[in-house]
């Protein structure tokens, strides 16, 4: 049995766009997979075009192998479409694991392609081990509160893993990874029609997905200087986010807490408004791309991640920035 046959998959389809953290996370833990079976870890891109992500990327986060998928019909993201490519890549290739991206569409598809081999999908997993004969796998029950640990006895396995669990290595520089081909047959009829693309609500839309965040701490002075910063956020297509101290004053609720103890975010544009920036806080939006801050303290912690950082009084500097784009948009209107 060759690596390659028997390596320790992941599935990222293209065009889709999962958080670089994620993939990094699921990356390493196939990596840690293939280190124990004495295999490798694959990144498998499934699309027409190129992976979404660098192959060097890739590689650093512990991929030995790039397998590109590819047939003309797999442009747009389409479930039955790529759950069948990843089916007949599967069964061509013979891999020991396939694990998913534990978000919506990874989890999606990782169901087609299990129910299109007749395969049982264990998703929501938070670990998982190899035996000669079987996989264990460890799953919460009861709402997080108890864990059930399971045995699957045939390969491959299909499983995904719930984002943030183990969280991701340090990337390895100089790590190279080969770059392979699998021409996928035409996909099959379809049943699903492509309705277009209808962007999540930003008020609503969980943060990790968040593109843009405008965060609120202990110094936007209450919940009025949180009606500010949602204004701010609704000017500007953003959701809300809070520090800890924020939520447990009440000022947001605690879907929107940005920190070690809520949600780890990466995304374009992440304005901290009134956040000093403890260490907790800083582990949960450092991967953001870029940072502006308000506060009033020049020697802020956050300030050291800042590409830009604005002194001044929170709620005065708000107030202005929301009056200013509310005439943008009325200019732009006219």
């Amino acid at each position: 049995m060759t690596a390659e046959a028997h390596g320790i998959w992941v599935v990222l389809p293209a065009g889709v766009g999962h958080p670089g953290r994620v993939i990094a996370e699921v990356l390493g833990e196939a990596k840690r997979l293939a280190d124990d079976t004495g295999t490798e870890a694959v990144a498998v891109s499934i699309g027409a075009g190129e992976p979404d992500e660098a192959p060097d990327d890739l590689a650093s986060w512990g991929a030995a192998r790039i397998l590109q998928c590819r047939a003309s019909e797999l442009g747009t993201f389409h479930p039955e479409r790529f759950a069948a490519a990843t089916a007949a890549a599967i069964r061509a290739r013979v891999p020991q694991v396939v694990l998913f991206p534990g978000t919506s569409i990874g989890v999606d598809l990782g169901l087609r392609t299990a129910l299109i081999m007749k395969r049982r999908f264990m998703s929501g997993c938070v670990d998982f081990a190899i035996s000669d004969d079987n996989m264990r796998v460890t799953r919460p029950a009861a709402g997080g509160a108890l864990q059930t640990t399971e045995l699957i006895a045939e390969a491959p396995y299909l499983v995904s893993l719930i984002p943030d669990t183990v969280g991701s290595a340090l990337p390895e520089a100089g790590r190279v990874a080969v770059l392979d081909e699998f021409d996928c047959p035409a996909p099959p009829a379809t049943s699903l029609r492509d309705g277009g693309f209808a962007p999540g609500d930003p008020k609503t839309i969980d943060l990790v997905h968040a593109e843009i965040i405008v965060a609120g701490g202990r110094g936007a002075g209450g919940a009025e200087g949180f009606a500010v910063i949602e204004e701010v956020a609704n000017l500007v297509g953003g959701s809300v986010g809070a520090s800890r101290p924020a939520v447990e004053a009440g000022w947001a609720p605690y879907e929107r807490q940005v920190g070690q103890t809520g949600r780890t975010v990466s995304p374009k544009l992440y304005m901290a408004c009134g956040i000093s920036g403890a260490t907790q806080h800083l582990a949960g939006m450092r991967e953001s791309t870029t940072v502006i801050t308000i506060n009033t303290d020049a020697a802020a912690p956050i300030n050291s991640v800042a590409k830009l950082a604005v002194v001044g009084d929170v709620q005065e500097v708000l107030a202005a920035l929301a009056r200013m784009l509310r005439e943008r948009r009325v200019a732009r209107a006219a």
